[in-house]
């Protein structure tokens, strides 16, 4: 059953084919856990800085359709043009507006071919919230330079994939490689950097680590609401901001 819906999934994805970059680390998997935590974060939000590259539409936000106007919403947490990521198993992040008990597929995609290149059915969600996926544990590793399409389907009835809600976003690992020089002493200023340098992947992976360290600093949820919005992403971003327990 599964596979029938998989080949429904790609064919969406021929239709729309849109074009995503992403770059994150240092000329591979750079380690973001070693420099200080929130204490060294600016106060002010980075300004992410999109590297143009003409593309069609990249995001696909996935909403219930018809009967299921109160099923749930699936968001991909990337901007809707190409974005960067420098790592080669990066972390991808979405957004699921309320708890689920449906499967959740996952697919990968080489613009290249049309060639589906990663599928799997993810854990259960059963909360609400902001969600990942690691290339790394999928054992997926991205060829620099090459565009690929990524998607979820939440599945809400295995007999009618009519009915499935589908979401995905677009990511190419950038070949470029930067002196170690060009890198922040401290993580918080390596958010900024890397959002200067128009790596989305990378900039919003940092500041959720950071998040994961501090879940209750508010400074770190302002940031990342401040990039959600950045990209247009309104409802992700009030949600982040709603997770800090008032004084």
């Amino acid at each position: 059953m599964c596979t029938v819906s998989m080949a429904m999934v790609v064919g969406v994805m021929i239709g729309g084919l849109s074009v995503l970059m992403t770059p994150r680390a240092i000329a591979g998997d750079l380690s973001l856990a070693s420099a200080p935590r929130a204490a060294s974060v600016d106060l002010t939000p980075p300004l992410y800085e999109p590297r143009l590259h003409p593309s069609p539409k990249a995001r696909i936000e996935g909403v219930a359709r018809a009967l299921d106007n109160n099923g749930p919403i699936v968001l991909p947490l990337v901007p809707d043009h190409v974005g960067l990521t420098m790592v080669r198993q990066p972390v991808l992040y979405w957004y699921l507006s309320k708890p689920i008990s449906s499967p959740v597929m996952f697919v990968l995609v080489d613009t290249r071919s049309i060639q589906v290149i990663q599928e799997a059915i993810l854990s259960p969600h059963p909360e609400s919230g902001i969600q990942t996926i690691s290339l790394k544990d999928l054992g997926v590793s991205l060829e620099p330079n090459v565009l690929y399409r990524w998607y979820l389907t939440v599945v809400l009835d295995i007999d009618s994939p009519s009915r499935d809600i589908v979401s995905g976003g677009m990511i190419e690992r950038t070949a470029e490689v930067l002196n170690i020089s060009d890198f922040p002493t401290f993580r918080g200023d390596t958010v900024r950097f890397y959002a200067e340098q128009g790596l989305w992947y990378d900039a919003f992976a940092s500041i959720s680590d950071l998040i994961v360290a501090a879940p209750d600093n508010q400074i770190l949820r302002n940031q990342r609401a401040s990039l959600l919005q950045q990209i247009g992403l309104q409802e992700v971003a009030k949600w982040d901001l709603q997770q800090v327990p008032p004084n």
